[in-house]
């Protein structure tokens, strides 16, 4: 979606930045790349505004400066851009953004409607985020719906039957990238039907690095009940229950699971709350 805005905004000036999870903790490091292509705008800043940001992006000598100071002047250097030529900033990966540049655009987000600049931002919130997107429109992404996910799987060129395709969404809650990988992966008798589908559904590699940092941030014997748990396509909670006695574990071993979104203890079985967790936990 990102690249589709930037790829239909050839007569903007496109901004880019991307959190990078290494980066976290290089104050201004997002910001930095963000606004490297618009710098020499910097003289048109009030004095204290040149100097706060020059000082952040270790560009100008380094003197007192605050947050408010570097926040303003991010916004004033995107309103200064814009007079010259409309600006499209965008920014990936958002919740990897080190804290003060999310709080910088954070701010500048807030204070755009007088200046000929979009921004637009990719965040997942299921990722704990120093960027508040409470109060900003908002859309949210979500799987391709059935008619779509078998409009994209009848692009792939390869025999796919009605109900394999029927359990190739299911299985991937309609994300595109798990549904072209999938079917890479299977053989024409799996995808016509003469063969049977594995279970769980073998997981893409990309698919499984976006999931897995939310599985390693829980405890290792709550990863082990969620691997027992991914076993069980009832996801019976007593069955899981036995299993992890026998294991030497116990089924509260579970809440830092709960904790982070990634399952629900609901009506006496265990609810992955996306259909892509249990292959993934599996994998």
């Amino acid at each position: 979606l990102l690249d589709y805005a930037t790829a239909h905004s050839s007569d903007l000036q496109v901004l880019q930045a991307r959190g990078v999870m290494s980066e976290r903790n290089l104050p201004f490091a997002g910001l930095c790349d963000l606004l490297r292509p618009v710098l020499g705008h910097l003289p048109g800043l009030p004095g204290p505004q040149q100097a706060a940001l020059g000082t952040a992006l270790a560009i100008g000598p380094t003197v007192r400066t605050d947050r408010f100071a570097i926040c303003a002047a991010t916004l004033g250097l995107l309103g200064e851009a814009a007079v010259r030529r409309p600006v499209l900033a965008v920014v990936d990966d958002m919740h990897w953004l080190d804290a003060a540049s999310a709080q910088a655009l954070e701010f500048t987000a807030r204070r755009l409607s007088h200046d000929a600049v979009g921004l637009v931002i990719a965040v997942r919130t299921d990722v704990p985020s120093s960027f508040d997107i409470a109060r900003m429109d908002t859309m949210a992404v979500t799987g391709l719906n059935g008619a779509a996910a078998r409009e994209l799987l009848a692009r792939t060129g390869r025999s796919i039957a009605p109900a394999v395709a029927d359990r190739l969404v299911s299985g991937t809650g309609g994300n595109p990238l798990a549904l072209l990988e999938l079917t890479g992966t299977l053989t024409d008798d799996e995808l016509t039907g003469l063969g049977s589908l594995p279970e769980p559904l073998p997981v893409a590699t990309a698919v499984q690095h976006a999931f897995a940092h939310r599985l390693d941030a829980i405890d290792p014997a709550a990863r082990l009940l969620l691997l027992v748990a991914a076993c069980d396509a009832t996801a019976d909670l007593a069955t899981l229950q036995r299993a992890s006695h026998r294991l030497g574990l116990d089924l509260a071993d579970l809440t830092s699971a709960e904790r982070v979104g990634l399952v629900r203890l609901k009506g006496g079985a265990v609810e992955f709350t996306h259909p892509l967790l249990p292959p993934t936990a599996y994998a």
